[in-house]
């Protein structure tokens, strides 16, 4: 019998977010027989993580291959409608109340509604970012790290907010920092990483204060990972997206000078943000608010991105409001 490994998202589960036992095996209409001693896995079988379960609902009187074609289907439907839903909201010059679009951004509050969050018309100012669990989504090389050093070097957050999958990487094995997360000759070590960088978010939280999740973050399961450990204390989530083309994002790989990322190792985390990190899916994770990051497609620097963004800092532990510092 393969190991867990979602039919669907194709992330091993050493680097899903989800631990084996989440994963539960589907069993669909079979098409052939086998013997008594036989051994291997049976072709109706396919795991499914926890975020893509329900989406089998319904099609196991099917055979796999048929059931996975509509799974498939229903999953760009859905895509598509969260894309256009996205895209009508910025083409719209009136969102509902008469507020002008730009002017605020309908983010889903903590009970699941929605209520307008601030957002500078015209980009006049800062966007706030609540207190909370802010994560970084994007691929290697689009520019994380240079954004949050410029938040850091300008004093619009603090250094330890910053929770970086690398630097632990660095920390714990005393190697150079990797973005190998599918490297599956390192699961070991990808437990050790991802569960102390899980244990320095939870401490950020627990004392009320805001935590920032350097990692690439571009699966749903990563996400998913995270996201339950921010509503643990009930915290809002930001996601801060960096997107820029394949032929940007190459280049600036290729200016990093680091033979730890190669250019296929862009690609792929670059497609798999294409299929599974779109402002509409994100929204529909459960962030709070979603916004992307500018970079050099759009002529700004890292310090011109991070005055775009002011965070605030500390919040009630106990789930109350957020206390300035």
């Amino acid at each position: 019998m393969m190991p867990p490994f979602c039919v669907v998202c194709r992330v091993p589960y050493q680097h899903s977010g989800f631990d084996y036992e989440d994963f539960t095996l589907v069993g669909f209409r079979p098409v052939r027989t086998y013997p008594d001693d036989w051994a291997g896995h049976p072709e109706h079988c396919e795991w499914f993580c926890p975020s893509h379960l329900p989406l089998t609902e319904g099609l196991t009187h099917l055979p796999a291959a048929e059931a996975l074609t509509h799974i498939r289907a229903n999953l760009r439907d859905r895509e598509s409608r969260d894309r256009e839903s996205y895209d009508d909201g910025c083409r719209d010059s009136t969102l509902p109340g008469g507020r002008t679009a730009g002017a605020a951004e309908e983010a889903p509050d903590r009970a699941g509604g929605l209520h307008p969050e601030a957002h500078p018309p015209g980009g006049s100012g800062p966007i706030p970012v609540p207190a909370g669990l802010v994560l970084l989504v994007g691929p290697p090389a689009s520019g994380k790290t240079s954004f949050v050093r410029a938040l850091i070097a300008h004093g619009r957050i603090d250094e330890d907010a910053v929770v970086s999958s690398d630097e632990i990487r660095a920390e714990l094995l005393e190697a150079p920092p990797t973005t190998a997360d599918f490297d599956t000759d390192s699961d070991e070590a990808d437990a050790r990483i991802f569960g102390e960088r899980d244990r320095r978010i939870v401490a950020r939280l627990a004392a009320g204060r805001t935590a920032v999740a350097e990692s690439t973050n571009v699966t749903p399961q990563a996400r998913a990972r995270l996201i339950a450990v921010a509503r643990r204390f009930d915290v809002p989530v930001t996601m801060l997206r960096f997107a820029p083309d394949l032929d940007l994002l190459l280049r600036q790989n290729a200016e990093r000078g680091r033979t730890d990322t190669t250019a296929e190792d862009v690609r792929t985390y670059a497609a798999v943000m294409a299929r599974h990190a779109r402002p509409g899916q994100l929204r529909a994770e459960g962030a709070n608010a979603v916004h992307d990051v500018p970079g050099r497609a759009q002529g700004a620097t890292p310090a011109e991105a991070a005055a775009r963004f002011s965070f605030a800092r500390r919040f009630e532990a106990s789930g109350g409001g957020v206390r300035p510092d």
